[in-house]
């Protein structure tokens, strides 16, 4: 445990030392060398604070390069999305020439799809290019987080030195490490309500997206049905209901009748003789 305790301590001196925005204010940790851990409970939490905001760091760094990939990936879709368009148009203006009504129509219900599968991918492209504005405020969410961890880790041994009487140094003022730590977290703040503002517009533009989506779905499931010819039945028994003149049948919707149950034939009692009466 006290190897831990003395663990943190060093990477938040590390830390807060390596980084050349770090804290303006700050207390030599030699100043406080002699005293023991257990008094040092402020520093070690603020410690703490420090490692986790570096993590942070690493992950949002890490999930800033994930969509960056995806952006590039779907860009390309778009781009892809855009020749389908412009074949489509291609093959209206050839079936056109053809005068070929069935031809020209089916032209066309192509292109309406692909014009609506280009809009969803530029929506998705839209979408994608948020989550990476959305990421890097979650970048800059975790770099002042960790500005504003190491400012309260000095204003902490600020305090402890306070406490304990000592003065590092001729100018030290406590007032300039609590000053130091609040305008901190007022950026780190600041940077986690622009990041709130950014994952709203990414839910909002993947609401778009998914709308846009539901609607391709839809039209490709109507126009396979347009398509798709109907299945007249040569024969329909007298106990299977026909469906109606202008219903499409899938192939494999159809459903083949039931054959009729036959009974036995009745028993017919013998004629009785009918008693001639004597006269």
């Amino acid at each position: 445990m006290r190897s831990w305790i003395l663990s943190s301590l060093v990477t938040a001196t590390l830390l807060t030392s390596a980084c050349s925005s770090g804290p303006k204010y700050r207390v030599d940790d030699a100043v406080l060398a002699d005293l023991a851990v257990t008094e040092k409970q402020g520093m070690l939490n603020a410690a703490a604070e420090v490692n986790q905001a570096k993590e942070e760091l690493n992950k949002a760094h890490a999930d800033l390069a994930t969509v960056e990939r995806d952006v590039a990936v779907v860009d390309s879709e778009y781009g892809q999305s855009k020749l389908e368009v412009t074949k489509a148009k291609a093959d209206v203006e050839l079936a056109e020439t053809s005068k070929d009504l069935s031809r020209v129509t089916a032209a066309k219900s192509k292109l309406s799809q692909t014009q609506i599968a280009k809009e969803s991918a530029d929506a998705k492209l839209d979408w994608y290019k948020q989550k990476r504005s959305y990421a890097k405020a979650l970048v800059e969410v975790a770099e002042t987080h960790g500005a504003a961890a190491a400012a309260r880790y000095e204003q902490e041994k600020a305090r402890l030195v306070e406490a304990k009487g000592r003065k590092p140094d001729a100018n030290f003022n406590i007032a300039h490490f609590d000053q130091q730590a609040a305008e901190s977290k007022l950026k780190w703040d600041k940077a986690i309500a622009d990041a709130n503002k950014e994952r709203d517009e990414t839910t909002k533009l993947e609401g778009k997206f998914n709308a846009l989506q539901g609607k391709l779905q839809y039209n490709g499931a109507i126009q396979a049905t347009t398509n798709m010819p109907t299945v007249a039945p040569t024969f329909v028994p007298s106990n299977t209901p026909v469906a109606p003149i202008n219903q499409t049948v899938a192939p494999t919707q159809i459903q083949l009748p039931t054959q009729p149950t036959t009974t036995a034939p009745a028993t017919v009692p013998p004629a009785q003789p009918v008693p001639i009466p004597v006269t």
